[in-house]
């Protein structure tokens, strides 16, 4: 019988606000992983500001990129993607006609994922997780690097993993290897990590280390069941 298991994997976190710090970020990481999320920063729906597509755009990738839009307005960013990018991630709190945001996210040629603040239940996603390739949770506040991982969003997780055996549920925000066997065992499959992948003294192993604590998280959920 086939395994349509989503896919394991890490994905540092890149909060950059100049072009030369996004690609000294890149540079770090580019051996262990092959694929990035960008965070796009605003000063509005967060207080900080980083890159953005226009910046993006310019640059010569080998990999993948994920956009994650902590933005107010989401909508004004989508169109200005044009290459690099394969998966744009905007705010549900910050969209006004989802469904319609889905679709011209999908009509632009990206893969669509929803993020979701901690506030925001996971029944907000139940009429748009059919049409989506990523639920993002949350698991601190948006906008800063090196918060706490908020427990409480393991419910969460578990909750959107019963909606959808199949669909790739990112956690973001206090991951390391403890908290990645928690979100692994609740369901998650990506892993997205910042201060703990560039703060670690041996990034490879920093890398490794988040990716196997989900693998063993993964596989004791499938063992207690689903």
């Amino acid at each position: 019988m086939p395994d349509d298991s989503p896919h394991l994997d890490v994905v540092p976190a890149i909060l950059a606000k100049s072009v030369s710090e996004f690609e000294r970020r890149v540079a770090q990481v580019r051996p262990y992983v092959h694929k990035i999320q960008l965070d796009v920063m605003d000063g509005r729906f967060v207080p900080n500001i980083t890159i953005g597509p226009d910046h993006i755009n310019e640059i010569d990738m080998d990999f993948l990129l994920e956009a994650h839009l902590m933005v107010r307005r989401p909508e004004d960013y989508i169109d200005r993607f044009e290459k690099n990018t394969y998966m744009i991630i905007p705010h549900i709190e910050s969209l006004i006609h989802v469904g319609d945001s889905i679709d011209q996210i999908k009509s632009d040629g990206f893969k669509v994922g929803i993020a979701l603040n901690p506030p925001t239940p996971a029944s907000e996603i139940v009429d748009y997780i059919s049409k989506i390739d990523q639920v993002l949770v949350m698991t601190v506040h948006p906008g800063f690097s090196g918060q706490g991982f908020i427990p409480e969003m393991l419910p969460k997780i578990r909750e959107i993993r019963k909606l959808s055996q199949t669909i790739d549920i990112a956690v973001d925000g206090g991951i390391n290897a403890h908290t990645a066997y928690d979100c692994g065992k609740a369901g998650a499959n990506s892993f997205a990590a910042a201060s703990s992948i560039f703060a670690a003294p041996d990034i490879r192993q920093a890398v490794s280390d988040i990716l196997e604590a989900g693998k063993k998280g993964w596989a004791a959920r499938n063992r207690h069941g689903r």
